[in-house]
């Protein structure tokens, strides 16, 4: 039943994205009414059950070639999967952008512009939390700024090698979620 969702939800996104409806900042609270209303008409029963966290490089994080079909491996074993969403990722790669210039220099306008642009994705965060909470008992997206400090936890944001700190900061926030 999940995945039949699943795959109407993407073709319907497809098509919005595709008659340029999907991607501008009006559409999402639309948007994510009809996602949650969706997921909302899912049967969830109530087990207890393992907790998996899937962290990594995003292609290993995503793909099911990149990590062996993970995902379907561990719901044969009964397991609740749990992986971070692309959002904290596109935000990871553009608070590099200023951390770098804060760290090691650079040209301001680098930083002023990957500022706007995560002020901007914040904005659509909280759009997204708002109509989680507003509409569903789903759990919400960790706000990345908090992501940003669990990661200075154990580790410095000048780690930027692969997803650098992001993937000790996904781990802090999946064990902080439950």
């Amino acid at each position: 039943e999940t995945n039949e969702c699943i795959k109407e939800l993407v073709d319907y996104l497809v098509n919005e994205i595709n008659n340029k409806k999907g991607i501008k900042k009006r559409y999402l609270k639309k948007n994510c009414n009809i996602i949650v209303n969706k997921f909302n008409s899912v049967l969830i029963e109530k087990r207890n059950i393992v907790k998996v966290g899937v962290v990594g490089e995003i292609f290993v994080k995503y793909s099911n070639v990149g990590n062996n079909n993970l995902e379907d491996m561990l719901h044969k074993e009964n397991c609740e999967i749990r992986v971070p969403g692309l959002m904290g990722f596109i935000n990871h790669v553009i608070t590099q952008k200023f951390d770098q210039v804060d760290l090691y220099g650079g040209k301001w306008y680098v930083k002023f512009i990957s500022k706007f642009l995560y002020k901007y994705t914040c904005s659509l965060e909280r759009i997204m939390n708002k109509q989680i909470s507003k509409n569903s008992n789903f759990d919400l997206i960790m706000p990345f700024n908090e992501t940003r400090e669990l990661a200075q936890e154990v580790c410095g944001l000048g780690i930027i090698m692969g997803e650098g700190w992001l993937l000790a900061a996904e781990m802090l926030a999946l064990c902080k979620e439950g």
